[in-house]
């Protein structure tokens, strides 16, 4: 039986995240504790979000979602599969999250399918590559 709603750890720096269903606050902040221990002392983090197969999605998981639960930089969160009205919900926790947190904005982008989500993905890693070097050099 698959589980409901999962997060893991892709090396070298990716969190994935899929949902199954509805989203309650004590799910997500499962979630988020488990992403916790499968991060810590890593130097940033991208994620992966799969909503293709989202419910609804609570208050209390919005708001969960929008806490600061470590201290690893989020350099790039790619969500694919949403329809509108989840898109819409994402984007207004991904912008409480900073809002709250006192950050900019993550770099946050959409896109229909995995393969796409993966590719941009792909491009931010690169990119932190390149700075890291640029900066040490």
């Amino acid at each position: 039986m698959r589980e409901k709603h999962t997060v893991f750890f892709e090396p070298p720096d990716t969190a994935v995240w899929r949902f199954n269903g509805d989203i309650s606050e004590a799910e997500m902040r499962e979630l988020t504790s488990r992403e916790k221990s499968l991060i810590a002392g890593r130097p940033y983090l991208l994620k992966l979000v799969d909503l293709s197969r989202t419910g609804t999605v609570s208050a209390g998981a919005r708001r969960a979602g929008a806490e600061k639960v470590h201290d690893v930089p989020v350099l790039g969160v790619a969500v694919f599969g949403a329809h509108f009205a989840i898109r819409v919900l994402a984007d207004l926790v991904v912008r409480a999250g900073s809002f709250l947190r006192r950050i900019d904005a993550v770099p946050t982008r959409y896109f229909a399918t995995e393969a796409e989500a993966r590719a941009w993905l792909a491009e931010r890693r690169a990119l932190i590559k390149a700075e890291k070097q640029n900066r040490s050099s």
